[in-house]
């Protein structure tokens, strides 16, 4: 028999929050944004999304939310340099930002030419940040943000975070990491929704 993994969620989100997701491992955390996120379906209920009283198209999601998570793949066999012109080809980066813009963000000019799979897990983490972060959607979803980062990648993710995150609505997954969630006002603990 299954296993509930959260039951009897009813959350709103408005743009300009910064909520952190926290729960204990196997809680929930990234089934909650995979299902908000769509790239999971409920198994019951509903999702709406809102434009004022508007509802808009849910099979558009994808035109809003920018992700960056563990369960989220790169172009592991493209070089760096192609992964990111491809990206761009999807999703506009913030200010029109091109493939060598991005590159110096995420300190990666050095390795343009390596393939995406040959990078460390460090490197492929700040370039993952890199595009959900800039990207030019207005909600942005992040689990687990400072995984593989030292304490530089750290400070960097949070100098990047705070500079362009204002206007977006802003979801962070973590188990409790202040350096991930440092910037959030809200807090959901999805213990809460184990009954």
């Amino acid at each position: 028999m299954g296993e509930w993994i959260f039951k009897s969620v009813s959350l709103s989100f408005f743009s300009g929050d910064a909520v952190h997701i926290t729960g204990s491992n196997g809680s929930g955390k990234s089934t909650l944004l995979k299902v908000i996120s769509g790239i999971t379906l409920p198994s019951t209920g509903d999702l709406y999304m809102l434009e004022g009283n508007k509802a808009l198209d849910l099979e558009r999601r994808s035109n809003w939310i920018s992700v960056c998570a563990p369960f989220v793949e790169l172009f592991d066999h493209h070089p760096l340099r192609e992964a990111i012109r491809f990206h761009r080809s999807l999703t506009p980066l913030k200010d029109g930002l091109d493939e060598n813009a991005v590159l110096d963000i995420c300190y990666l000019t050095a390795s343009a030419e390596k393939r995406v799979g040959d990078l460390s897990s460090g490197m492929k983490q700040r370039l993952k940040l890199s595009l959900s972060i800039l990207s030019e959607k207005p909600i942005l979803f992040l689990d687990e943000p400072c995984s593989n980062l030292d304490a530089e990648g750290i400070r960097w993710y949070q100098d990047l975070l705070r500079q362009n995150s204002e206007e977006k609505l802003l979801l962070i997954s973590s188990n409790n990491k202040e350096e991930e969630h440092f910037i959030c006002k809200k807090t959901i603990n999805l213990a809460n929704y184990k009954k």
